[in-house]
């Protein structure tokens, strides 16, 4: 019986784009780049150049897919300079991000995550003027970050549209560094300990921002918080000035105390503007707007035009009316954010 057999070459372009595309973008292209002028062709098709992730995430923690410095030496000398313009979103890890972002200028870049960065490493990436000015302040719309950080005490934030395991957190000095600025970001999603953190990262440093995703952990606290250390914050909350969100549509708040609820509620600490999407806790709502009849939080709730509730127990009647222009829907899971 005779066996036929088939080159590699006769092949055709669609059934190398089905096979590729099984495969990580960054493989594709360390792998055949330079094959010959016909592969070469394919795998810059923006299907495996449009994003490129230099991660992956294994268990708990992410691991750099660069294990050599050959490896590196040829997608950064050779590789990407070739495709620097269609790559619009990168994926890093701490060992390969100087690396990738300093081997050539991405003028189509919009989205960059950054993940298990040193803070230092961080730091000198924001104010570097050979690279933030026209990356960070310009072009990314979409920021994602996880700091590895060793100190216990210290968890979390991330900016961006999608969600990370990982607790850690994000420095801020005392005032934040003006250097570290957008004026492109438009969704920010964060994820915190503590609510300072997010109204230093709502200070107007990101002006065309209009998507906040906040997700609040409860306190991991060695003791009770004592009514006194509760008083003082009070007292020192009284002496800030209202934070007005002027460009924000959707607020997510899950998961969190009661505090950081009345936070963006209270008409003493934020100034929502009108046609909000909210997205929060029943119960929790219900304690923080005293069973719907708090004037203090009346005016801002006042301003969300789509409510959606995580709800098990009968809702108030006086919800409604509390959320006068609100479209109210209710969910046994979290969270349906708002298209």
């Amino acid at each position: 019986m005779e066996y036929s057999s088939i080159e590699f070459n006769n092949l055709s372009d669609e059934i190398f784009m089905i096979i590729f595309k099984k495969l990580n973008n960054l493989d594709v292209l360390y792998s055949l780049q330079g094959a010959n002028q016909r592969i070469n062709k394919i795998i810059k098709d923006p299907i495996f150049t449009n994003r490129l992730t230099f991660v992956k995430w294994l268990s708990d923690s992410f691991i750099d897919l660069i294990c050599c410095d050959v490896i590196v030496d040829r997608l950064c000398l050779q590789i990407l300079p070739e495709i620097h313009h269609k790559i619009k979103w990168l994926d890093l890890e701490s060992s390969s991000m100087t690396h990738v972002l300093y081997a050539a200028h991405y003028p189509n870049l919009h989205s960059l995550g950054l993940y298990y960065i040193h803070e230092e490493s961080l730091r000198c990436l924001f104010t570097d003027e050979t690279f933030s000015p026209g990356t960070f302040k310009k072009q990314i719309t979409t920021l994602l970050i996880t700091i590895d950080n060793n100190k216990e005490t210290r968890e979390i934030v991330h900016y961006t549209n999608h969600r990370i395991k990982k607790r850690l957190r994000l420095f801020f000095d005392d005032p934040p560094p003006p250097t570290f600025r957008s004026s492109t970001l438009l969704k920010l999603s964060v994820r915190l300990q503590g609510i300072d953190d997010c109204l230093h990262l709502l200070d107007g440093r990101f002006n065309q921002l209009h998507t906040v995703y906040v997700d609040l952990l409860n306190l991991h606290c060695s003791h009770e918080i004592q009514n006194q250390q509760f008083h003082e914050l009070s007292n020192n909350n009284e002496n800030l000035s209202v934070i007005k969100y002027s460009v924000l549509n959707e607020l997510i708040i899950i998961d969190v105390h009661d505090d950081y609820i009345e936070e963006f509620l209270l008409d003493t600490t934020t100034n929502l503007p009108n046609n909000i999407f909210l997205c929060v806790k029943y119960e929790s709502l219900k304690r923080v707007t005293h069973n719907f009849t708090r004037d203090a939080t009346r005016i801002n709730c006042a301003k969300i035009n789509e409510l959606e509730l995580f709800s098990e127990t009968k809702c108030s009647n006086y919800l409604q009316e509390y959320f006068p222009y609100a479209k109210i829907c209710y969910s046994t899971t979290f969270a349906k954010t708002k298209q």
